[in-house]
């Protein structure tokens, strides 16, 4: 095996160690690290283990590496067993090191992706509860509907605009009286254009407009971008200057940063998915599998 990949590889159990041990730090104090956190990294330091400097990250790269820190322990987990796996067959070391050298970040959360196993072994009856209230996301729907749809989406993903049309489907079926949605953004790292256009939905929010570009998105995903953004605030006659000035990725960060835990926190990986009064759906399924719970939960009223 080529020794440069034997220190690659202690490298990269190092970062994985870091990802551990700093998933509270980030944004808690200057360093990003609390003091017990910084005694660990001196060790690995100490070690010959070359550390990521937070300091010299893009933006980009750390969003990517806060979203990998929200799943730090599976990444720790899962990583580990993926370099080991690839690890017993030198090809695929070397192959898995090369990837890793060109692509880091992608190949950590590659690794820490949840298995197609695990998630089958989630319990399809369990009941998921979201703390938030009325209107504190993106809202469709009376407040008092018996049935309320958690659609936790993106624009930049493909299957999510086919989730997106579902959803309209079964409003217009149901009624809003019936059916209340709320859209929960959850940003997967890799959809470089994502982060802007869920500032501009935001934006578009503040002008009690989201919907309505949320709609446009989904017509003109393929040419996404700011350009687009403002091509439609204009149209739609949107306080300009105002538009500019929410629509500034910074000015959401935190918020996307608090929904991505909230989705964490009830086991969603991957969008779109669906919390239908907390029975999860993932993915784009067809219109019949929404209303076969949804029927079952209306019958039982």
């Amino acid at each position: 095996m080529d020794g440069r990949y034997k220190v690659k590889k202690l490298q990269i159990l190092g970062l994985i160690l870091l990802v551990a041990f700093v998933a509270s730090a980030i944004g808690c104090s200057a360093s990003g690290l609390t003091p017990e956190q910084a005694t660990q990294a001196k060790m690995l330091a100490d070690l010959g283990v070359k550390m990521p400097d937070l300091e010299k990250m893009s933006a980009e790269e750390k969003e990517v590496y806060k979203h990998l820190l929200n799943s730090s322990g599976e990444i720790t987990k899962d990583f580990v067993k993926f370099l080991g796996d690839n690890a017993k067959d030198e090809k695929k070391f070397t192959k898995s090191m090369e990837g890793f050298d060109k692509r880091p970040l992608k190949t950590l959360a590659f690794a820490a992706r949840p298995k197609r196993k695990e998630q089958e072994k989630e319990d399809p009856n369990k009941v998921y509860e979201v703390d938030m209230k009325f209107g504190e996301v993106p809202t469709k729907g009376s407040e008092n509907a018996p049935i309320l749809i958690y659609e936790f989406s993106e624009f930049q993903c493909p299957f999510c605009k086919r989730g997106a049309n579902t959803v309209d489907e079964l409003v217009k079926e149901y009624g809003k009286d019936k059916i209340q949605v709320r859209y929960v953004m959850r940003i997967l790292p890799f959809h470089k254009k994502a982060p802007a256009a869920a500032a501009a939905a935001y934006a578009a929010w503040k002008q009690n407009k989201f919907w309505e570009f949320h709609d446009y998105m989904w017509e003109h995903q393929k040419e996404m971008g700011d350009e687009l953004s403002m091509t439609w605030a204009k149209e739609n006659g949107m306080n300009m200057n105002k538009f500019k000035e929410d629509m500034k990725i910074e000015k959401w960060q935190e918020e996307f940063d608090r929904l991505g835990k909230i989705a964490d926190g009830v086991g969603v990986r991957g969008v779109p998915t669906f919390l239908i009064n907390g029975k999860k759906l993932r993915g784009a399924k067809p219109a019949a599998e929404f209303k076969k719970i949804i029927d079952e939960i209306l019958k039982g009223k």
